[in-house]
């Protein structure tokens, strides 16, 4: 399953790569890392909660398969994201931190000794889907320096307690 949502991330990567070349200025770029940075995060956040939980039940594997449509929704929005369109871009990336604050409520509930770092992703993840949301209250060309500060601000939540949780299992008992 894993190399499956690899792949959905390359085909979104792919898709970027097509805004890039017909977008070659300065703001293209920008554009680029604006859109790039989010797909990213949100690739590395889903990856490094299942290093750090071991979960491979029927819950887990629904979750990521909607982390996975999700994530074909960023692609297929990228066209339109800086263009005028960007409610699927946002709403998809909503989705996406709504599942992984499911995920670490699960592993929450699951893990007791990693509670700590799962009430802080959790936290974190909240704020950055909040922040998103609430974008699309903006005007399109302002929305764009909410996203910029939100990835700014909020980006991944801050891992410095990771190193006093060894790999956990998360599953349901």
């Amino acid at each position: 399953m894993d190399l499956f949502f690899n792949l959905v991330f390359v085909v979104a990567i792919a898709a970027l790569a097509v805004f890039l070349h017909d977008h070659l200025t300065l703001g293209g770029f920008l554009g680029f890392a604006l859109l790039l940075v989010p797909v990213c995060w949100a690739r590395m956040s889903f990856a490094y909660y299942a290093d750090q939980f071991y979960t491979d039940d029927t819950l887990f594997r629904v979750v990521m398969l909607v982390a996975m449509l999700a994530s074909a929704a960023l692609a297929v929005n990228f066209g339109g994201a800086l263009e005028g369109r960007s409610g699927g871009f946002v709403v998809a990336n909503v989705v996406l931190r709504v599942l992984l604050i499911g995920l670490y409520a699960w592993a929450w509930r699951n893990a007791p000794e990693a509670r700590p770092m799962s009430a802080r992703y959790a936290t974190g993840f909240s704020v950055g889907a909040l922040n998103w949301l609430s974008s699309l209250l903006a005007p399109e060309p302002p929305r764009y320096g909410l996203w910029g500060l939100t990835l700014l601000v909020r980006g991944v939540p801050r891992s410095s307690d990771t190193r006093r949780f060894a790999r956990c299992r998360a599953t349901s008992r």
